[in-house]
């Protein structure tokens, strides 16, 4: 999918609220209809969560609907805390996941009472109040979201290099009228209806404590662990657990819009089956007191799809490699004033490993292709600044590779290192494609906050650093295991054998 490509089909699809088939789609972003047309963009909404197939109808086209279509109409409920009520305000942070558009952040979204636009107004809170309100979203990226709230939670953070400062504001909305109107007290909850996906924009109304019907709030409690849990098996961990929400969601539907449905961190509170479980440096839903294991192999997943041949083969491969991040490692060549590819490759092919005769060729076409492209526009003096973060990353790149590189030649596979170190190995790889991505392809032409940037990579530096140093202090012991294992294979257990007469 190329860009343009991708920008029309997101514009058709935050816009788009009824069912739609994929030749009319494809007709209607003025694409040709072909079967690998339709299964390049079947396989583009899957892997990205864009839209859901919905169930099919004998002798026509699968119709899919949009998460803009999945949620538009359809209500959350959400239950006010006593701080919010003593404010006059209603804080939104994460609980309205999976409902509002996850490309928006909580002070984004508009609320609507009895059609009038609700205010904005700052609210001073504690670490400790807030950062768990931000569950959903994962609790550990609190501070970020907080950070890109007001310049002053960012300037604070900023200063204590990312600790916790003692007070931090927070973006709220004025409830004052809805609260007073409606004789709002502790217990009540909010019907948060969604009228505009695409901008977030709820409409509020209240349901009283004593209106909920408790019988059906115990069978949404049971539908949306047995959706969970078909989630799990299905999807896994996904990307984010908005995307699990949002999934559980769209496979029990009918059952889960209720206005008896309890608010979602109630619903944990009182979930025996499904919590918040740690997922390396992050969380996801999954069984209670169950450890989200760790994919089976050591082939890295991107984040995104692959848009040629050339990255199609290495995605296949398990290679963390696309062209833009070959590129990446071009550039750093031009910036660290190599007079050809040759320094380039070095960094790159160790990459390839273990496929380098498939893989090579690909990878020396496409440095040779980067590198004709950017000798006559590449300026060294206006990537100063950009220079120095993308050698970093480039850096971090190829050391990540390298560890596991040499944790599959010693054939450890990623379940068996402990304390979920390999999950963290994963998700620093996730995350790192992306920020060297938007280093030089910055999405929708803004301009790259290098001071985040420089965050986000010191961030994944000390994750990768303390993982590399646990690992490795592991590596004979898993290795002297790996071995102890095969012998065992090999040699069936003495005791087994039969034992001569006394």
């Amino acid at each position: 999918m190329n860009v343009v490509f991708e920008e029309r089909l997101n514009a058709f699809l935050v816009n788009s609220i009824d069912p739609f088939d994929l030749p009319s789609l494809l007709r209607f972003l003025k694409e040709p209809v072909s079967k690998s047309a339709l299964n390049d963009l079947s396989d583009y909404l899957q892997f990205n969560q864009l839209a859901y197939l919905g169930p099919s109808v004998e002798g026509a086209a699968p119709r899919w609907i949009s998460r803009a279509g999945l949620f538009t109409g359809k209500s959350a409920v959400v239950s006010p805390t006593r701080s919010d009520l003593s404010a006059g305000a209603f804080v939104p942070a994460s609980s309205l996941v999976p409902f509002a558009n996850p490309g928006l952040l909580p002070h984004e979204y508009s609320f609507r009472y009895k059609g009038e636009e609700l205010g904005k107004v700052m609210l001073t809170v504690s670490p400790g109040e807030i950062y768990p309100r931000f569950a959903f979203f994962g609790e550990e990226y609190a501070p970020q979201y907080l950070a890109c709230d007001n310049e002053e939670n960012d300037r604070k953070l900023s200063e204590l290099d990312y600790a916790d400062p003692i007070e931090m504001v927070t973006t709220a909305f004025d409830a004052r009228k809805l609260y007073w109107n409606e004789s709002f007290v502790p217990g009540d909850r909010i019907l948060a209806t969604l009228t505009d996906w695409k901008t977030s924009t709820f409409e509020l109304s209240v349901i009283h404590s004593a209106d909920v019907d408790r019988d059906k709030e115990t069978g949404w409690i049971a539908a949306m662990d047995a959706a969970l849990k078909e989630c799990f098996i299905m999807i896994g961990p996904a990307a984010s657990i908005d995307e699990q929400l949002s999934f559980a969601w769209y496979l029990r539907q009918e059952e889960l819009n209720t206005p008896d449905a309890p608010p979602l961190f109630e619903y944990l509170e009182r979930s025996s089956e499904v919590a918040l479980e740690y997922f390396g440096v992050e969380t996801r839903l999954w069984y209670a007191g169950v450890e989200i294991p760790a994919q089976e192999t050591w082939n890295f997943v991107l984040p995104s799809k692959p848009e040629t041949i050339t990255e199609e083969a290495l995605a296949n491969l398990g290679i963390p490699l696309n062209e833009r991040i070959i590129q990446s490692y071009v550039l750093d060549g031009f910036f660290l004033r190599e007079p050809d590819a040759a320094g380039t490759l070095e960094r790159l092919l160790p990459v390839c490993q273990g496929h380098a005769s498939i893989a090579t060729p690909l990878v020396e076409r496409a440095v040779r292709i980067a590198r004709s492209f950017w000798e006559s526009r590449y300026n060294r003096f206006a990537d100063h600044e950009k220079g120095v973060l993308r050698g970093r990353l480039v850096r971090l790149h190829g050391d990540l590779v390298s560890l596991v590189q040499s944790l599959k030649q010693n054939k450890i596979r990623p379940e068996t290192i402990p304390d979920q170190w390999a999950i963290i190995l994963m998700q620093i790889m996730t995350h790192l494609i992306p920020s060297m991505e938007s280093l030089d392809y910055s999405a929708d032409g803004k301009s790259l906050d290098l001071e985040a940037a420089w965050g986000n990579l010191e961030g994944m530096e000390e994750h990768f650093l303390d993982a590399q140093a646990v690992i490795q202090s592991l590596l004979p012991i898993l290795i002297n295991r790996r071995l102890t294992v095969l012998r065992q294979e090999e040699d069936p257990d003495e005791t087994t054998k039969e034992q001569p007469d006394a």
